[in-house]
């Protein structure tokens, strides 16, 4: 951890004030936020070939991953439909599976 995050010493009887700015301390400790935030998105997005497998893949595409809801483009008609009716229920929870820590709640289909 950075030196400007750690705390003072209980009795600590420095010339220097123990407190610290929020301005100097709150854009790292966003910035740690967003890349954690962020890094776990990419991985569920880009984990999509592998849980649909190698011909799915080049019809469909994962978009996003927002809020527990994974976005997918669909090229095709028909697979949208088998898709959205049977293989939605199956998706998900092979990616609650796979990814535990993540709320994936639903996987919203679009064609595109």
């Amino acid at each position: 951890m950075n030196d400007s995050l750690k705390r003072c010493p209980r009795n600590y009887y420095g010339k220097e004030f123990p407190h610290k700015n929020i301005r100097s301390i709150l854009p790292k400790i966003v910035d740690k936020i967003e890349k954690k935030a962020c890094s776990k998105d990419k991985v569920i997005v880009d984990f999509w070939p592998k849980i649909v497998g190698e011909k799915l893949a080049r019809l469909t595409k994962a978009t996003s991953f927002e809020e527990g809801v994974l976005h997918v483009i669909v090229k095709s008609n028909t697979l949208y439909s088998l898709l959205v009716q049977h293989e939605r229920k199956k998706l998900i929870k092979l990616y609650q599976e796979k990814f535990p820590h993540a709320f994936i709640k639903n996987i919203y289909f679009k064609m595109g």
